[in-house]
């Protein structure tokens, strides 16, 4: 009877062994293993949280860059737009219209006759002594001018007699010997005025 009991402790003594030295170890190594895998697992969790957080605040500062262009590109359309329409619109009711009044009133006859007396006034004034060379639109006879002017202004003319120019208005006065010409033709006037109060018409008009 001792001796079974003997045999049972031996047994007993052999799972023992086997327990503790290889599936004792192997528990741990599995539950090693298996907080290893948890630890991982919540570390590949964070990662991807912050690759996520990171895509997210990467993705809306592309959109907001976007958007910043899309409205910078808004407001230099909406500006150019602006300027086109501002320049339309003085197209239309700034130059057109001086440019008619100019033209119609420098092929008047008797502004043409004041023109060249006035000249010849500041030309003898400044003590020039040179005969002129005066050229007037070809659609206005040369005769009508010559009527209108005074007999010692038609003296300081070359020859007595007025040219006819290819121009619609004013007139066009060269100082013989002088190498020098007095453009007041309408052309040459419009620009003078437009450049001249082409801002205060902005400022007037637009507001600017």
């Amino acid at each position: 009877m001792k001796e079974i009991e003997t045999g049972k402790e031996k047994i007993q003594k052999i799972c023992d062994l086997l327990r503790k030295e290889t599936l004792d170890p192997a528990k741990q190594d599995a539950k090693e293993i298996v907080e290893n895998a948890e630890m991982q697992a919540l570390q590949i969790l964070e990662k991807a949280k912050e690759e996520a957080h990171n895509e997210l605040v990467r993705g809306k500062e592309a959109i907001e860059k976007k958007k910043k262009m899309f409205e910078e590109s808004l407001q230099f359309a909406a500006r150019q737009l602006l300027e086109t329409l501002k320049q339309a619109i003085e197209k239309k009711f700034f130059q057109e219209n001086l440019f008619e009044l100019v033209q119609k009133t420098m092929a008047k006859p008797e502004v043409i006759a004041s023109l060249i007396s006035s000249i010849v006034d500041a030309i003898r004034k400044e003590g020039i002594e040179t005969n002129l060379s005066v050229m007037i639109p070809k659609m206005i006879p040369a005769k009508t001018i010559t009527a209108l002017l005074a007999s010692d202004i038609v003296e300081h003319l070359k020859e007595k007699e007025i040219l006819l120019g290819e121009f619609t208005g004013g007139i066009r006065i060269r100082l013989e010997g002088r190498n020098m010409t007095i453009d007041l033709t309408d052309e040459v006037l419009r620009d003078l005025i437009v450049d001249y109060i082409r801002e205060d018409f902005r400022q007037l008009f637009f507001q600017k």
